[in-house]
């Protein structure tokens, strides 16, 4: 079985899905699609007009199927490769896979919030992404290290978060912002756990800060507009 990923450089759900294929060492290729200019092949390949996809071919290099939608992605992976990072026990995958429903939750918030173009509008998204981020606070182990919290290790809703994560970092880091919310202090150790991780870096593209901030910039919001000031 030969995999190849398709998506574009800075979109989360194409992260998710890279990860899921670096921590488990699964052989792949990835080809990064322009999102400005997708080509006319993308549509006959995706039900839903997105990626990312998993393109899986035979050993000869012939289609056999293509998936679509990063979850469904992720639990084809764990399902056909060794070493399965999601829990046997139905009720413990039935959890996790809701906590990947509020990864979903907080991306949508943080899309609001790097799109606001006026402050009314930054206050209603950081309300939407501190309310998420406090039902994560109250999910996490203590001591905290990843979600799974035992000798799985990295798992499904680590490959939603770390990507959610690491465009906060990059905001606060650029100066022009920090996680917008106080008295969350799993979620803080949750992020520098899981960004300190080697798969982290390995599941973008070596351009991806400068892609994304310029990605944030071009939004016309409030952030982007702060970020274009800063020299």
């Amino acid at each position: 079985m030969k995999l190849e990923l398709l998506g574009f450089k800075i979109c989360p759900f194409v992260q998710r899905v890279s990860l899921m294929l670096h921590v488990k060492n699964i052989p792949h290729t990835v080809t990064y699609l322009n999102p400005k200019e997708p080509p006319e092949w993308l549509a006959s390949l995706s039900p839903l007009g997105k990626v990312p996809l998993l393109r899986v071919k035979d050993d000869a290099g012939h289609d056999v199927a293509v998936v679509f939608e990063s979850q469904v992605i992720n639990e084809f992976l764990d399902e056909a490769f060794t070493l399965a990072v999601m829990p046997q026990d139905p009720l413990e995958r039935a959890r996790q896979r809701g906590f990947v429903a509020v990864a979903d939750g907080l991306l949508a918030a943080m899309w609001n919030w790097v799109t606001a173009k006026d402050v009314a509008s930054v206050e209603q998204a950081r309300a939407a992404l501190c309310q998420s981020l406090s039902v994560l606070e109250q999910a996490l182990p203590e001591p905290v290290q990843v979600f799974a919290g035992d000798a799985r290790g990295f798992g499904i809703v680590d490959c939603a978060m770390l990507p959610i994560f690491m465009r906060l970092e990059l905001l606060e880091s650029s100066g022009v912002t920090a996680l917008p919310c106080e008295d969350l202090p799993r979620v803080h150790a949750y992020r520098h756990a899981l960004l300190a991780l080697p798969v982290a870096n390995a599941s973008v593209v070596p351009e991806f800060a400068a892609l994304y901030l310029g990605f944030v910039k071009g939004q016309g919001g409030l952030l982007g507009e702060a970020l274009a000031r800063k020299p």
